[in-house]
């Protein structure tokens, strides 16, 4: 499985790593880390480098969005009652678990970091993935409706976060970041036009 397609391209143009090999990629920006703070300590004015900051600050929203997402939509596994249905669920969560890894990869050669707490994810309830079907029970079909919602509402937000991104491209003045979100907005394009088609399928 081909997780980061078109946005598996690393800042400078080479292929960013499988998931695998990403710390080994993070240790190699590290390197840059010192420099990129000791040149931002060259500027004195009071706020310079705001631009900066307000860039890592997107990336870093755009982080707990993107694992937050990867993370509901692995649980609709438990109730999606269509094995490849499931299965291209799943890829699409780990595609955005590769988009979450970028994005902190970024962060990091821009001198910022990912707060401690922003991976906590919400996930769905336990009893809302059990016996969605059922045996055609009035509690069934209702479990299923809501599994249906709960799945629409997911998919919304996907498509939310791809106009957020798109509003983000126009807002970053770095160039490099910029064409990162260009390039994942192609991939969550594909994503949610499979998203729907997925829900179209269940519903």
């Amino acid at each position: 499985m081909k997780i980061y397609r078109t946005a598996a391209h690393s800042l400078s143009g080479s292929q960013l790593p499988v998931k695998k090999d990403i710390m080994v990629q993070a240790t190699k920006i590290q390197k840059n880390v010192s420099r990129l703070r000791f040149l931002d300590s060259l500027i004195g004015n009071e706020g310079d480098g705001s631009e900066l900051r307000k860039d890592i600050e997107f990336l870093v929203q755009d982080y707990v969005a993107s694992i937050n997402l990867a993370v509901k939509l692995s649980s609709h596994s438990k109730w999606i009652p269509y094995p490849f249905i499931i299965e291209r669920t799943k890829e699409i969560a780990e595609e955005l678990r590769g988009f979450a890894d970028i994005f902190r990869l970024k962060v990091i050669e821009l001198g910022g970091q990912i707060p401690p707490d922003a991976s906590k994810s919400s996930t769905l309830h336990e009893d809302s993935a059990a016996g969605a079907y059922g045996s055609g029970s009035s509690e069934g079909y209702d479990l299923l409706k809501q599994n249906i919602r709960r799945l629409v509402k997911d998919v919304e937000e996907h498509s939310g976060l791809c106009e957020t991104l798109h509003h983000q491209r126009n807002l970053i003045t770095d160039a490099g970041v910029v064409k990162l979100i260009g390039l994942v907005i192609v991939d969550m394009q594909r994503q949610k036009d499979e998203l729907i088609d997925i829900v179209m399928k269940i519903a």
